[in-house]
């Protein structure tokens, strides 16, 4: 009998799909500089005030990782998109 072998027979691929997924992953928190001059004109907020905003965000994205992990594994991951969702909605409903 031949042991099974489970080292996958084209490596290169999965290198390729991980590297594809970890650029996506990346590159939508990395590029918010690319938007930084739209939003300074339109909304006639300096980059300090949009920087600082973003780091806030990255902060809190940070620190709420390990409570929504906890809330997906006591009650299921269903769950925790909904509330991601509503308080979503919340953020952006906000009145300004």
């Amino acid at each position: 009998m031949t042991p099974i072998s489970r080292s996958p027979k084209h490596p290169w691929i999965v290198l390729i799909c991980a590297a594809t997924l970890v650029t996506i992953a990346m590159g939508i928190r990395q590029s918010f500089g690319l938007y930084l001059r739209p939003v300074e004109l339109d909304t006639g907020i300096g980059r300090e005030a949009f920087g600082f905003a973003i780091a806030v965000q990255n902060l809190l994205l940070g620190l709420a990782q390990p409570f929504v992990g906890a809330l997906a594994d006591k009650h299921g991951a269903g769950a925790s998109r909904l509330w991601a969702g509503r308080s979503m909605r919340w953020g952006w409903c906000w009145p300004r």
